[in-house]
């Protein structure tokens, strides 16, 4: 996880680095690397030039170029790469735009080759001119798994899962679109609702004790338990009751 703390009156807003990433050194297209982060509700992916030298590579971060996605254009083009799967040979080019930078899936024609590759343009707002560009060529023959394996003559097979890198992609797309629903993060503050009731209960005590001014508030207040369809009598009313913090309900035991 990466910090920016250079400037203490902003708000926080932390950098976080997917382990979904890849790096294609032979590809014959660019030899690039895909990366991908989180940052300010945004999925920034970035495709980076690689610089080979003496039989060692490096991600040329200085070069590279990124796009910020929110959450409706990464369902988007999470929906155009399943599209694309399904028929690669039809759809030879789909995406979407941000900013002044087009991303899109190519079935590798316009690059002539045969496997897919993911493009990355940063286009001028003014003429339309292409200012950059590079390619993710999608590796095809990584990753496998292993079939039929016999003990006695080693013989196997290799099922090859050639769109895995794409696969995962879209997987990236529809977590990001997903979490910032924040149904997960309100389950977590609800499940932590009553260890944090106890901490505020004791840090207001500490304030007390140190002559700290608190900012007044109630927590008691009364809240409704029905409806007018609650009641089988059929007559309009309903129940209340006080609510209070974790310390009063433990209090009165």
């Amino acid at each position: 996880m990466a910090y920016n703390n250079n400037d203490k009156n902003q708000d926080y807003d932390p950098t976080v680095n997917s382990y979904y990433g890849f790096i294609n050194q032979e590809s014959s297209v660019d030899k690039t690397a895909l990366s991908i982060k989180f940052w300010n509700r945004y999925l920034v992916i970035t495709i980076s030039p690689l610089l080979i030298t003496n039989g060692s590579t490096k991600v040329d971060k200085d070069n590279a170029l990124s796009i910020y996605l929110y959450h409706a254009k990464s369902r988007i083009l999470a929906e155009e790469l399943k599209q694309f799967l399904a028929n690669p040979k039809e759809f030879k080019s789909r995406g979407v735009d941000s900013g002044d930078c087009l991303i899109s899936i190519s079935n590798g024609e316009e690059f002539g080759v045969t496997s897919p590759c993911l493009v990355l343009r940063k286009i001028d707002r003014d003429t339309g001119n292409v200012i950059t560009s590079y390619a993710y060529q999608f590796k095809d023959e990584t990753y496998y798994s292993i079939r039929n394996f016999d003990e006695n003559n080693k013989s196997f097979d290799k099922c090859y899962y050639k769109d895995l890198e794409i696969e995962q992609l879209i997987t990236v797309l529809e977590q990001h679109y997903i979490a910032l629903t924040n149904a997960t993060a309100y389950s977590v503050a609800s499940t932590g609702k009553y260890d944090a009731s106890r901490n505020k209960t004791k840090m207001n005590l500490i304030m007390e004790k140190l002559g700290i001014e608190q900012q007044s508030s109630s927590n008691n207040y009364r809240k409704s338990s029905g409806s007018i369809f609650s009641n089988t009598s059929g007559n309009n009313t309903t129940s209340s009751y006080t609510q209070a913090t974790v310390d009063d309900i433990d209090n009165a035991f």
